[in-house]
């Protein structure tokens, strides 16, 4: 079994080997480099040789699949030559899933939503499928070189399993500062789990690290799709100037980051082709591309994973699963089949060596935990708005808070308010929170469809005790849309670049409803009008003041004793010379 990679520093062909083996052609210094790396991570061998040209019958069944054009399909050949595979070349997404699919390869542009759903999760007993996807063909063949190091034997990591997440705890002391957390993080572990919150641009890692892609962002990346603190220069999650994080090495590049298995469980780890923010400003195609990562599990999506469930995930990879099967597995687990969607971009023949070691942790220390209230304890039949406010009290900064403590006076006294003014104060309370919380019983998932773009959604049904069904509508590219009772019908749009809509069965009166015009946490608020007859308006204006950036829209809709959230993203649509612009 080959132990080595043997590669041709001058390569002349495509498909090469030498004495029966696949020979790794590198057409220039950045290959062999790129190679080199990825073999320090594994544990391997790299041996210059001469290669001959000539291609290896296949060793299994698998296919190798392409996506793209005559270029693409090259790359194609070429991984399915180094990892003994068959090659099939698919001209449409619809074409691609197949019972003997174990790679695609494709560029960035081509990877949507609804072909990662057809892929994930696999039929039950079906190894998941790996993807290589590049931001283009260079680094898509950098990729086939450097992913199909990975299905060799390796040896054993020193660090199996590092697990990184958020929990109010005390850090450990090796973590308690930046330097011992990039350590750490760099140093290889066989497997790092992280859970963590991201927007797909940026995620904690620690009590004053961030995940940050602002230094080396591709040449060429959008102008008009890029990051707010790319044009204002304040990072808003250290709540510093970039400049100032950076020399306190407080951001984290994604090349700095080093395991052969890497799953960040977070919200959006990757970003639509098309989103709002230009992927090329993110993390995920930095971590997709880099050879210091061996595979790359993430969501394309609103995340919904509980607390610990990566563990499963772990103990099957620490006893020598194939990655492949370890995350077919984990998906079709009856309790979160659909609900939690992970992609695998790299093999799924990757494979840990078996590792009995114990788990080294980090956590993310934030502020201490408030005392208890009297009658905090949420159990039983309780209207989901009293619900909803126990259960995030704590996460609440004491402005919230204070407006908080009216509503839930008002439901515990009925008949002290009228149900007008507790709409009132439910609403004024929603636009400081500006958050509505995740679903978190009683969850079926259907398939639905998002009314902005068209794309298929995940559609979340949930039951609350007390509190009756709601239906959830989650798209990879439009994000939570809707969040409402299921007898709702109500949708939010943008109309143009200043104005929002709703549509639906809009009632005529017992309704109030607010907007929150976001970027990065600088917020405007809006109210929305009433028509002459007292229902909602058909448009709300919301040109008056607006964040610069990348903007989230979030809406409130109460009627009667009902709450719908509802959400859209909207680009940045001023002109360049407008915005303060601080790294052009």
């Amino acid at each position: 079994m080959l132990s080595k990679i043997l590669i041709d520093p001058s390569p002349e062909g495509g498909l090469l080997t030498r004495d029966g083996a696949p020979v790794w052609p590198a057409q220039n210094p950045e290959d062999v480099a790129a190679v080199r790396r990825a073999a320090i991570l594994h544990g391997l061998d790299v041996e210059e040789v001469r290669g001959a040209r000539g291609a290896l019958p296949p060793l299994s069944d698998e296919e190798v699949v392409s996506l793209g054009d005559d270029r693409v399909a090259e790359i194609g050949r070429l991984y399915a030559h180094l990892t003994g595979r068959r090659f099939r070349r698919a001209l449409d997404p619809e074409d691609v899933p197949g019972d003997r699919l174990a790679v695609l390869v494709t560029l960035a542009d081509d990877l949507h939503s609804d072909l990662l759903m057809d892929l994930y999760p696999p039929p039950e007993g079906v190894p998941a499928p790996g993807i290589l996807c590049g931001a283009n063909l260079d680094d898509l063949r950098r990729q086939a070189l450097v992913r199909a190091a990975a299905t060799l034997p390796a040896g054993p990591p020193e660090t199996p399993w590092l697990h990184l997440y958020q929990k109010r705890h005390i850090t450990p002391p090796e973590l308690s500062s930046n330097t011992g957390l990039r350590e750490m993080l760099g140093a290889g572990a066989g497997l790092l789990t992280v859970r963590t919150h991201s927007n797909g641009l940026d995620a904690w890692l620690g009590p004053s690290t961030v995940l940050c892609p602002l230094d080396g962002v591709t040449p060429g990346a959008g102008l008009l799709q890029r990051p707010r603190c790319h044009i204002t220069g304040h990072c808003h999650k250290l709540k510093m100037p970039v400049d100032e994080a950076r020399d306190a090495g407080a951001l984290l590049a994604p090349e700095e980051l080093s395991a052969r298995v890497l799953v960040l469980e977070s919200c959006f780890g990757l970003l639509q082709p098309d989103a709002t923010l230009d992927p090329a400003w993110t993390f995920a195609p930095r971590l997709v591309a880099s050879p210091r990562i061996g595979a790359f599990l993430t969501s394309w999506n609103v995340h919904f994973g509980g607390e610990g469930e990566l563990a499963e995930l772990a103990d099957d990879l620490g006893s020598g699963t194939p990655l492949g099967d370890a995350l077919s597995r984990f998906l079709n687990a009856p309790e979160r089949r659909h609900r939690i969607r992970l992609c695998l971009f790299g093999d799924p023949r990757l494979r840990l060596p078996p590792s009995s070691s114990s788990v080294l942790s980090a956590a993310k220390p934030v502020a201490e935990k408030r005392p208890p209230r009297e009658g905090r304890r949420v159990a039983g039949e309780l209207d989901l708005r009293r619900r909803m406010i126990l259960e995030e009290l704590d996460n609440m900064d004491d402005e919230t808070r204070a407006l908080a403590d009216p509503v839930l006076e008002a439901l515990a006294k009925p008949g002290g308010t009228t149900d007008a003014e507790l709409r009132e104060l439910m609403l004024q309370f929603l636009l400081s929170w500006a958050y509505w919380p995740s679903p978190a019983q009683s969850i079926k998932v259907a398939e639905g469809s998002c009314h902005l773009c068209g794309r298929r959604t995940d559609l979340l049904l949930t039951r609350f005790p007390g509190a009756g069904d709601r239906r959830i509508n989650l798209c990879a590219r439009c994000g939570r849309t809707q969040d409402m009772p299921a007898s709702a019908d109500v949708c939010l749009w943008q109309t143009d670049p200043r104005r929002l809509a709703l549509t639906g069965s809009l009632p005529s009166s017992d309704w109030c409803a607010g907007v929150i015009v976001e970027s990065a946490g600088e917020r405007f608020h809006y109210r929305w009008p009433a028509a002459e007859d007292g229902s909602p308006a058909e448009t709300c204006d919301i040109s008056s003041a607006r964040p610069i950036g990348p903007i989230w829209i979030k809406a409130f809709f109460l009627h009667k004793d009902d709450v719908s959230f509802l959400s859209l993203y909207m680009r940045d649509e001023a002109p360049l010379a407008d915005r303060r612009c601080r790294f052009l």
